[in-house]
């Protein structure tokens, strides 16, 4: 239960937060901001993985040559299924429009940071096309088709594409978009909002 007071025998305001028969008290002008949610809710279009342990590798792969344990302490979502084109195309055009990215005929660059990477080729068998200040979709020989996966998308449109869905939920950038592009600097598993699954975590979802 949360309930918010203030003092009146004292010059400044304070709130008090009241839980399990504590009391807490804060200055107000100590607070940035509150956020009130529900972290027990789904989110649309994925699944909960739940935390675990697992074998990382398998003894045989390139990547995986090095068998060992790998201890997942934090539960994280994961999409239900690769990225489509319409997912990513409504997000490019929301970019497009707050004016987080260039766009050509043949290509839509990262304009934020000071960055100007390639996000998303527009060529080739990428079924995402510029008209103007849009984007629809093309027909590259088998239809239209907005369920597809995207693709032409760079690793930097990866990151990217969840920053803006990060933007757009009111969650902090995981990603610099300086230097290395590092993922929350460095701690990717304390990232908030969206980011990509780290190598550990994709294995043990796709295990």
């Amino acid at each position: 239960v949360l309930v918010c007071g203030a003092t009146v025998s004292r010059a400044e305001w304070k709130m008090q937060i009241y839980r399990g028969g504590n009391v807490d008290f804060y200055r107000l002008a100590d607070i940035d901001s509150l956020k009130f949610f529900d972290d027990t809710l789904s989110v649309p279009g994925m699944v909960t993985i739940p935390a675990g342990v697992f074998m990382m590798g398998d003894g045989a792969a390139h990547c995986g040559t090095q068998e060992h344990q790998v201890t997942l302490t934090r539960s994280f979502y994961l999409g239900r299924h690769e990225v489509t084109n319409q997912e990513y195309l409504e997000a490019v055009q929301w970019a497009l429009d707050h004016g987080y990215v260039t766009a050509t005929t043949t290509s839509v660059r990262d304009n934020l940071d000071g960055s100007t990477q390639e996000l998303l080729k527009l060529a080739g068998q990428c079924e995402i096309a510029v008209n103007g200040g849009t984007f629809p979709l093309r027909d590259v020989g088998h239809g239209i088709n907005p369920h597809h996966p995207v693709k032409e998308v760079t690793w930097y449109g990866a990151v990217r594409y969840c920053d803006w869905l990060s933007l757009q939920a009111g969650f902090p950038r995981a990603y610099q978009h300086t230097g290395d592009w590092a993922c929350n600097g460095g701690d990717p598993y304390g990232a908030q909002g969206y980011r990509l699954p780290t190598d550990a975590e994709w294995e043990y979802a796709a295990r």
